[in-house]
């Protein structure tokens, strides 16, 4: 299935075009479209998403959405998907 990732922000700078589409098997996770955006990218995205040590925790200061959703990485995608990753908004 396909799905677009879309860059914002500072995440803008790891790929030299701000939208990546991936070909992921049916019933693919966020985590899942992560994983082969990080390979995609030769691993620059892996320590600005992943919390310090690697593990499967995604760092605070990354926002996940799918479809201008809200999203976990557990979340199941569907064709067509947008995930987007984008830093935090803050106001004011």
């Amino acid at each position: 299935m396909k799905v677009t990732v879309r860059f914002a922000g500072h995440f803008r700078s790891l790929t030299p075009k701000p939208v990546l589409t991936l070909d992921l098997a049916d019933g693919a996770t966020v985590e899942e479209a992560l994983l082969a955006v990080d390979h995609h990218l030769e691993g620059r995205l892996h320590a600005l998403v992943y919390a310090a040590g690697g593990e499967l925790q995604i760092h605070p200061d990354v926002l996940l959405l799918v479809d201008t959703r809200p999203a976990v990485p557990d979340e199941v995608l569907a064709p067509g998907s947008v995930l987007a990753i984008v830093p935090p908004m803050a106001g004011g």
